[in-house]
């Protein structure tokens, strides 16, 4: 046979049988239209990366309008396999490397596998796998892509193949371990990769939608955040405009009321001109007459003293002189100041009073404290929703009606739960069946006729397994709660109280309220919050709210601890009240 096949591998030159593109030997060969040879790989990623609209061969530059057909070439990849026989010439890409698994039939230079024979139990080259493929009994073998240790997939006790997969005991065996597991559920590895595969695909598709959900969540947070900058520059826009209205208000009136103090000022110091004037002139004329009168004093001849006759003004010594009152108008600009010190203590009242208000609309954004504000229950039962209790998610102490819409708490052997009888926090969580993730929704449950009783109710995420501790306790729950608490006194002393709170993850906050007819939970899922309601006739009473990024769909929920207590699912609220509505 060597001798058959060496003249045909001496016949074609070892240059004939290399790419032209990567100037190894042709690997998988190809023929282009113009008649020259290629790797498969090589040709594709040559066209595949060319930037014009025609194709051309890499060899004779000849082109091609549309993207030439690729035909294998039996023949030489014929030639080539006796080439690599006679000549040895392996083409560097078939040369086992790294973690490429060698063929074990290759003697020398190791080709890299391309199959392993599961009957074999070897791993073979393309040269060496043609037996499997053209013989009638070696196709019957089961191939599979190269196992790199085949030590891996034998039975360490039998050395043989391990071919089953006990679910059992978690691990692989052979033909002859079947037998010892002949009682354990048993399947094929094929078999079982198929489940293990299709096991992966749905917990990828679950983290797939888990991931979308939060993107989704984290593109409403940064919508948010984009909506939350442009409306406070908004609102300092308009702020700032109003101070600067404002501002120009007070400096007008500014302007006029000096303007006012300044005319007053000068028909004042007119008045006090013309005052002046009149006194000049009297003091001038008396001046003169006491210049004369000295003249005639001086006069040494006393006949012309005696026949000077002087002529003077009367002369008073208690002359009425002018001497008006001359003010400013004072009045007015003490009414100008008072004005001013008013405006400026409603300024400082109103605006310091809206700066610091801590209650809010309870439509509007996150707070603490509780507003007591009424709100028409009308606008809340317009997102009424129709709920039941699942039964599935409660304990077998807890009671369910049968339209699922009232709970209460068995009685039989609870003082023999010794968490029970030391934690008052230890009861029965139930959740409704529905479940919301979007839009609005509203409902109302009526609590225990018992003001005294211990319950809860709120929403919950169902990953919440415990359904025995209260809600409110952790992060997936959110509730108003009824329970009684003791106080510090004065003196030291500790007194029961029986009151209403909000509980999220463990922080409670107050709600001085009265004990509730109905309490109503109104939760928006788009905006992200939920808030609670005294409800009673046409009026509910605003309690608390919580702002809450929601992650997983929300289910109504309650919690209750003592027997014959009884919690009930409004008829407005009901599944079966919501159906006749639809039907009406």
């Amino acid at each position: 046979m060597a001798a058959a096949v060496s003249p045909v591998a001496m016949i074609v030159p070892e240059d004939e049988l290399k790419c032209p593109i990567c100037l190894d030997l042709i690997d998988n060969p190809v023929t282009i239209p113009c008649g020259h040879n290629f790797c498969m790989k090589c040709i594709v990623r040559y066209w595949t990366r060319t930037l014009s609209s025609s194709y051309s061969c890499p060899h004779c530059r000849k082109s091609f309008s549309q993207l030439p057909s690729l035909h294998p070439n039996t023949m030489l990849r014929s030639m080539m396999e006796h080439a690599v026989k006679s000549k040895g010439l392996k083409p560097d890409s078939a040369v086992a490397r790294g973690r490429d698994v060698p063929c074990d039939v290759c003697t020398g230079t190791k080709l890299r596998a391309v199959k392993t024979c599961m009957n074999c139990l070897a791993s073979f080259c393309d040269v060496h796998l043609r037996p499997h493929l053209e013989s009638s009994v070696l196709r019957l073998h089961g191939l599979r892509d190269p196992v790199s240790d085949m030590q891996e997939i034998l039975c360490n006790h039998h050395k043989r193949l391990l071919e089953y997969f006990c679910k059992k005991h978690w691990e692989c065996l052979c033909s002859l371990c079947l037998v010892k597991h002949r009682k354990c559920p048993t399947q094929t590895v094929e078999e079982r990769r198929g489940v293990k595969e299709a096991d992966y695909k749905r917990k990828l598709k679950a983290i797939k939608t888990q991931k979308d959900n939060i993107q989704e969540a984290i593109n409403i947070v940064e919508d948010t955040e984009v909506e939350i900058s442009v409306t406070a520059s908004q609102f300092k826009a308009d702020v700032t405009k109003h101070f600067v209205d404002l501002r120009e208000i007070i400096a007008g009136t500014q302007k006029k009321a000096i303007a006012l103090i300044e005319a007053e000022e000068l028909e004042a110091l007119g008045q006090t001109e013309s005052v002046l004037e009149l006194l000049n002139s009297k003091i001038q004329k008396l001046e003169e007459c006491e210049e004369e009168i000295n003249e005639q004093i001086n006069e040494t001849d006393l006949f012309d003293f005696l026949k000077h006759k002087l002529v003077l003004p009367p002369l008073y010594e208690t002359e009425q002189l002018p001497s008006p009152e001359i003010k400013l108008n004072g009045w007015v600009v003490e009414k100008i100041i008072s004005t001013l010190i008013a405006l400026k203590s409603i300024l400082n009242t109103q605006l310091e009073s809206v700066l610091d208000l801590q209650e809010t609309d309870p439509d509007s954004g996150d707070f603490d404290l509780v507003s007591g504000r009424r709100k028409p229950r009308s606008k809340l039962m317009q997102y009424a929703c129709g709920l039941s209790f699942d039964s599935s998610t409660s304990s077998a102490s807890v009671l369910l009606s049968e339209d699922s819409c009232a709970v209460s708490v068995e009685e039989a052997d609870l003082q023999a739960w010794k968490d029970y009888t030391v934690d008052v926090d230890m009861g029965f969580r139930i959740l409704c069946t529905q479940s919301f993730q979007s839009r609005q929704h509203y409902w109302e449950v009526h609590p225990p006729v018992d003001r005294n009783s211990n319950w809860a109710i709120g929403v919950s995420y169902r990953t919440a397994s415990d359904r025995y501790r209260t809600l409110g306790e952790d992060k997936t729950s959110w509730c108003i709660k009824s329970r009684c608490v003791y106080l510090k006194e004065a003196a030291g002393s500790e007194l029961p109280y029986q009151g209403l709170f909000a509980y999220h993850d463990g922080v409670v906050h107050k709600v001085p309220q009265q004990y509730p007819r109905n309490v109503g939970v109104y939760l928006d899922c788009d905006r992200g919050f939920v808030s609670f309601f005294s409800v009673s006739d046409a009026k509910a009473t605003f309690w608390y709210k919580y702002k809450v990024l929601f992650t997983d769909p929300v289910h109504p929920a309650v919690w209750l601890r003592e027997p014959k207590n009884k919690m009930k699912i409004s008829e407005q609220s009901s599944s079966k009240s919501q159906v006749s509505e639809v039907m009406d």
